[in-house]
This record gives structure tokens, C-alpha cells and sequence, in this order.
């Protein structure tokens, strides 16, 4: 694996690109780019043949709906939350309270994606594109992105 550096800008590009909570940043620009796999002999990546099935199976997964993971039992409302950082590192410290399909924290409510940027930039980090429910755990160290997954998996059997 090699390692690359880019500017920011192309870096916003891939993340508005990318098919969330699916591609690296790599699978996206291998996606962009129409590049896939090696040819037979090992040697570089091929062009890639158009699988439309991929892209619609891919990007037809519903955004994180925290009023609906209420409902079905998931999370309760009042419950307290986690945040994590890019690393996994959890901050407690943070007061976070799930209310009436938003987080509350402090005197203000908030998206979880407007929460997670919020407190991102107060760690240090700097990002504009934040998807929120990688960064809020529950107690028992589920995110809200597994959750997620675990209801649409369990609704789309039915």
C-alpha cells in the first residue's frame, strides 16, 4: 500500500463522493476514476465494466433516523450517549442526551453530524464533512451507525 497526500479540496471532493459507511477513500476514487482489480496477469488496475447494480444496491441504504431507532426499541429517549473521536477515543466528559430525535447537549439541540463537527473542532480537528452517527456510542459501546445497520437489516427482511 502507498501512501498519498492530498489537498484539502480534493479531499472534500472524495467525501461527497464516497457512498457512505461503504467505500474508503480509495474504493471511491477506483469508482471515479472507472478503475477495478487487476487484469489476469496481476499487473494494474483494468477499466472498470459499468455494474449499475452495484451503485444502486450501494447507495439505496436510508439515512440514520434516530426518531425511528426510538420506535423500534434500539435507544430509548433521554438515553446518554458517547462521543468518540476519529480514533475511537470516547469523552465522557461530554454530557450528551438523546431528546426527542436530536442530541442535547448543553442548552443547545443538535444533528448528530452538526454535534460530531461541533465537538471534532473543539479536539482540534478540522473537517467540514462529518458523518455523525460513526461518533455516538451507546453505553454498551454500539455506534449509531451499527444500530442503524442492525434495524435496516432487520426491516428489510420482513
Amino acid at each position: 500500500m502507498v501512501s498519498i497526500q492530498i489537498d484539502q479540496e480534493l479531499y472534500r471532493y472524495l467525501q461527497v463522493n464516497a457512498i457512505a459507511y461503504v467505500e474508503t477513500p480509495c474504493d471511491t476514487l477506483k469508482r471515479l476514476l472507472g478503475l477495478t482489480g487487476s487484469d489476469e496477469k496481476g499487473e494494474g488496475l483494468m477499466i472498470a465494466e459499468t455494474n449499475p447494480d452495484y451503485l444502486t444496491e450501494k447507495s439505496k441504504k436510508k439515512k440514520t433516523n434516530l426518531p425511528q431507532l426510538i420506535r423500534s426499541g434500539k435507544l430509548k429517549e433521554g438515553e446518554k450517549l458517547i462521543f468518540r473521536d476519529y480514533r475511537g477515543n470516547q469523552y465522557p466528559k461530554y454530557e450528551i442526551t438523546l431528546s426527542k430525535g436530536e442530541l442535547k447537549w448543553q442548552s443547545g439541540r443538535y444533528s448528530m453530524s452538526g454535534l460530531a463537527r461541533l465537538l471534532l473542532k473543539e479536539l482540534g480537528h478540522n473537517n467540514d464533512f462529518v458523518r455523525g452517527p460513526v461518533f455516538f456510542i451507546t453505553s454498551k459501546g454500539q455506534s449509531i451507525a451499527e444500530l442503524w445497520d442492525e434495524y435496516l437489516d432487520e426491516t428489510s427482511s420482513h
